[in-house]
């Protein structure tokens, strides 16, 4: 039978050695923690407000937030969800009704009330009211909320199914949570980018 070398009776004495005092205690302690979350985890939303409805989307797919522009109707095409042009940075970009499209209980020409009167406000960024621009490969769309609330990670267990009682714009939600005492529904942007391409035909 083989001797063991003297590297391995070290590794043995290592192995085998008391653990030093209250050794055993700490690590049952910081077992006992609850597990950190880790970035993957997480997801990074924008939530915004529409009327009194909150919703939110994936900050993969926000290109920017703006202060209210001025929205030029497109003569024969504005309806209840396309609202009309803004210029962004000297580029016209369709602006849409995500009140209209949602089904979220304000008119087109409500939002077109509320945007000429923070327009022609003194200081228009001291109104909530500002526009989102969403972006689907070359494609982007901005439409007028009535609060952004900035972004916020979220645990993806946080997450819960969409209710039946949650509202029409349920039916573009992939899922709902709660926060601050509201409950946001979770958009699912390739849905909502679909339904908006389709209204704008």
């Amino acid at each position: 039978m083989t001797e063991p070398t003297q590297s391995a009776v070290g590794a043995r004495a290592f192995f085998d050695r008391q653990p030093p005092p209250q050794y055993l205690d700490e690590w049952i302690e910081r077992l006992a923690q609850p597990e950190q979350l880790v970035e993957q985890d997480l997801l990074s939303l924008v939530i915004f407000r529409l009327h009194e409805e909150y919703l939110a989307v994936q900050t993969a797919c926000l290109v920017e937030v703006t202060l209210p522009q001025p929205i030029h109707t497109i003569p024969h095409r504005s309806n209840e969800v396309v609202l009309g042009l803004v210029n962004i940075r000297g580029q016209l970009r369709i602006c849409i009704s995500a009140h209209g499209l949602l089904g979220v209980a304000i008119a087109a020409s409500s939002q077109q009330t509320h945007y000429a009167d923070a327009l022609r406000g003194a200081h228009p960024e001291s109104s909530p009211l500002r526009m989102l621009i969403l972006q689907e490969r070359s494609e982007q769309w901005v439409f007028p909320v009535e609060e952004v609330l900035g972004v916020h990670a979220l645990p993806a267990t946080a997450l819960r199914s969409v209710p039946s009682t949650f509202g029409k714009a349920g039916a573009f939600s992939q899922s709902v949570f709660d926060w601050e005492g509201h409950t946001v529904g979770y958009l699912d942007a390739t849905q909502l980018l679909s339904a908006l391409r389709s209204a704008c035909k």
